[in-house]
């Protein structure tokens, strides 16, 4: 189980926006992942992941050495690809049996 004690969404006035983001500050680690109703394809998920990364550049308190970035979608193409890439990959049906 992933422990981060302070779990949530996030957002700015500008309207970044990321969908989970969970925090360790002692740990000093971070979580950051983007939920999609949706199929992707490799190059969408891919897309999405490299924004959401982008976001967390902006989130106070956040390092990169120990941040992980993932995604949640209905389906992913290319999911492996994307997991050897060092990204969090899930489908819905993984989490929702």
């Amino acid at each position: 189980m992933i422990d981060y004690p302070e779990l949530g969404s996030w957002w700015n006035r500008r309207g970044d926006e990321i969908d989970v983001l969970g925090v360790d500050h002692q740990g000093g680690k971070a979580l950051a992942i983007e939920v999609k109703n949706k199929e992707l394809g490799e190059s969408e998920a891919r897309e999405i992941l490299e924004l959401t990364l982008d976001k967390t550049k902006l989130v106070r308190g956040i390092s990169d050495p120990k941040l992980k970035v993932g995604i949640v979608a209905r389906k992913i193409k290319g999911k492996e690809h994307l997991e050897s890439d060092g990204f969090l990959v899930w489908e819905l049906e993984e989490l929702i049996p």
